[in-house]
């Protein structure tokens, strides 16, 4: 992973408000950064998730847990007007946070 796509991802996440002393942190910067690596990989499942599990040495499921989790404190965090400029559209009403998937193209898309 190259530094300066690493520190772009973090500049983002925490524009963002996310947490980095959270571990969901590292893997959700991670995630984008193995995408924007390698464009044939899109299913965080079966390609990205297995990847991070070798690198951090934890299981894909305790990674995908990691992640909703330091997404749904950001998002329990966020400023108003950072969302409503910004991320209204990625905010499930239902839920009032986007999915891990929508989040990860949300940042794929701003960074790369």
């Amino acid at each position: 992973m190259e530094v300066s796509t690493l520190k772009r991802i973090n500049n983002e996440l925490l524009r963002l408000q996310f947490c980095p002393k959270l571990s969901g942190y590292k893997y959700l910067r991670d995630s984008v950064a193995i995408l924007l690596g390698d464009r044939r990989l899109f299913n965080l499942k079966k390609d990205v998730y297995p990847l991070l599990s070798v690198k951090y040495k934890v299981s894909p499921q305790c990674i995908d847990k990691c992640i909703n989790t330091v997404i749904e404190k950001s998002f329990l965090n966020i400023s108003t007007t950072l969302l409503e400029d910004e991320l209204e559209y990625l905010v499930s009403a239902d839920k009032g946070k986007p999915t891990v998937k929508q989040l990860i193209m949300y940042l794929y898309e701003k960074v790369g």
